[in-house]
């Protein structure tokens, strides 16, 4: 054969039908399908009392909101039951591969019970599930409605369908990876292969020996992904290259990483975008009907615009604070909006003044300022640096955390009364801010700083743990912000911590999550952190003020290390009758529970109340 000839045979469509492409699509998910069951069935014991997929321990994290389907599905899931349906999948799947083609309407059964099966199983089984199943429910689904349909338009509807996922899937994966610099310059590859789960030790090894090899490939696999959707419009002249390319891409991550089951899961999709990519100058090509494929543009400029109006709602409800809101200048240009509760005119009695972590707004004190408020008659003020929320940023000059230091300061002169003093109260890097706000302000003005599980700056230089994590916080937070700016946040699951806040804040909540604004700030603030912390000298200087450091247990197991850091910024709390220093734990609590569990919260007020009334009742002056 001459090279001409071979090259227009690769680069020549893949002539399948609509019903073969069916039939090979079906076979070959139903064995990835028999696989995964098998898998399940000979591991039953991970299913007992205390077992990885024991119901009575997974129920409790009550995933399911639809409290009807959350009982259907607590009824499937004791163990007999799992087991019949992990066994009727498996004599689903062997029907696929063994009943002929003609019995349509009894494949379509046998596909649709396979993905209704997994979507009952799938709340039970939190552990041993991976992407490769969701896939195979997929072409499970599309297969099964294209063989219940009744006309070839509806067939080739749900063929397309199936296609433009396999399209979706490789492609956006490939753009997501290229837009993290972890992938980029190919050290993700190399991170992935030295973990125990899915790595390969020589081949982890081989990345160190040959870095710009390495890279070369993570890039080559990245270009791949992203480029896959060419082939939908490519009128099949690209379908044979690209999936010759994915079997030996999957191939490969099944012999380095385990995974198996892709190998099959994503090749199932392959039939049908090869049918959908045969020319319309062929029979098969002729035969089919693209007429969806206008309705399904439509689709997706419906889908734009309702991405657009989410957006936009959601911005408004961020920017139009509260109905008492009040707005502040400060020296940088920067407007501060804030909101005040409790008795006003006492200025024998402190004002408590709140600033969040980092990538967090004034609403996530909510249970305490109210409790604070409303059940203590404290004065509090709840505000948002500029940037987040209602308050926004005018400088333009590079951020630094002396500009959220002068900003903070002009807030205590705009909502502390000159003979009256404040309480700082800060949670997380708010807790540092207090810190060096305290010292700026002194104690002729502070009465008192509470850090709540507050960042230490030497957090990173100490804690090998946490300066791991951090290195890969900036990649984090620049996907967020970069995918919320495509207007992709109405797709984001509503996080349960949300539900956890009063009522009246939910909503508010989940429209601050979800904006780009909110991980703007939170990037700009992580440079300068950063910075900072990893250019730490060790030396910390503490407030000459009292202080209450209130931390979780949770965050004390995690890092070994907080426990020695914390106990630095409230020196002497260690000495029993010196009550201007306290170090309080929090037990059965961690670092977000403490302001967003109605419970938690409390016993932090608790702490709060108790600790700023013994002040005031015994005249400590720190020492």
């Amino acid at each position: 054969m001459k090279v001409s000839d071979a090259l227009r045979s690769v680069f020549r469509p893949i002539g399948i039908g609509r019903d073969q492409a069916m039939v090979v699509s079906e076979r070959i998910v139903s064995i990835a399908t028999t696989i995964s069951s098998l898998e399940y069935l000979v591991q039953h014991r991970h299913m007992n009392p205390g077992g990885l997929n024991d119901w009575d321990s997974i129920k409790k994290a009550r995933e399911i909101d639809n409290r009807v389907l959350r009982s259907v599905v607590s009824r499937l899931s004791g163990k007999r039951v799992s087991l019949g349906i992990h066994a009727g999948r498996l004599v689903a799947s062997a029907g696929l591969l063994a009943l002929p083609s003609s019995w349509s309407t009894v494949r379509g059964m046998l596909n649709l019970y396979n993905s209704v099966s997994y979507a009952l199983l799938t709340p039970r089984h939190r552990f041993g599930t991976d992407g490769s199943d969701q896939v195979g429910t997929l072409v499970h689904t599309f297969n099964g409605l294209a063989r219940l349909s009744a006309s070839p338009r509806s067939k080739d509807t749900f063929l397309w369908g199936l296609a433009l996922q396999t399209g979706m899937a490789y492609g956006l994966s490939g753009w997501v990876k290229m837009a993290g610099p972890l992938w980029r310059d190919g050290s993700a590859l190399a991170g992935i292969m030295r973990t125990k789960t899915y790595g390969s030790e020589p081949f982890f090894r081989w990345t160190q020996r040959s870095p710009r090899l390495a890279r070369a490939v993570t890039q080559l696999a990245l270009v791949f992904e992203a480029l896959f959707p060419v082939v939908l419009v490519t009128g099949g002249r690209l379908t044979r290259p690209f999936l010759i390319a994915g079997l030996g891409f999957h191939g490969v991550n099944a012999v380095l990483m385990g995974l198996g089951r892709f190998l099959l899961a994503f090749p199932a999709m392959y039939p049908a975008l090869a049918y959908v990519t045969v020319p319309k100058d062929q029979p098969v090509g002729r035969e089919r009907d693209d007429s969806v494929l206008p309705l399904l543009a439509l689709g997706a400029i419906g889908v734009g615009v309702y991405a657009a109006l989410v957006k936009a709602n959601r911005r408004k409800i961020v920017m139009e604070g509260w109905p008492h809101t009040v707005s502040m200048t400060t020296r940088r240009g920067n407007t501060y909006r804030y909101e005040w509760g409790g008795p006003r005119g006492d200025a024998s009695e402190p004002v408590y003044l709140f600033t969040p972590a980092m990538a967090a707004t004034a609403e996530h004190f909510a249970w305490i300022t109210e409790s604070l408020a409303y059940n203590h008659g404290k004065r509090v003020v709840m505000a948002s640096r500029p940037g987040y929320g209602a308050s926004l940023r005018h400088a333009t000059e590079q951020f630094t955390l002396d500009e959220a230091l002068d900003d903070l300061e002009d807030l205590v002169a705009e909502t502390v009364a000159e003979d009256q003093k404040v309480v700082l109260l800060g949670h997380s890097l708010g807790g540092e801010l207090m810190r060096r706000l305290a010292l700026r302000l002194g104690s002729s003005k502070v009465q008192a700083v509470v850090y709540l599980d507050p960042t230490h700056p030497a957090e990173l230089s100490r804690s090998a743990q946490q300066r791991e994590g951090a290195e890969k916080m900036t990649d984090s937070l620049q996907q967020m912000v970069r995918y919320l700016r495509w207007g992709t946040g109405f797709l984001m699951k509503r996080p349960q911590w949300v539900n956890s806040f009063p009522h009246n804040y939910q909503e508010r909540h989940l429209a601050h999550y979800t904006d780009s604004r909110l991980w703007e700030a939170a990037l700009r603030e992580w440079h300068a952190v950063y910075e900072e912390m990893l250019s730490f000298d060790g030396t910390l200087e503490v407030p000459d003020v009292p202080a209450l450091l209130i931390a979780a247990d949770d965050t004390l197991n995690s890092f070994p290390e907080q426990g020695i850091l914390y106990g630095e910024l409230v020196p002497g709390s260690e000495i029993e009758s010196r009550r201007d220093r306290e170090y309080r734990i929090l037990v059965h609590a961690n670092h977000d529970s403490m302001l967003s569990d109605s419970k938690v919260a409390e016993r932090v007020v608790g702490h709060v109340v108790e600790f700023t009334r013994e002040l005031t009742t015994s005249k400590v002056v720190a020492s």
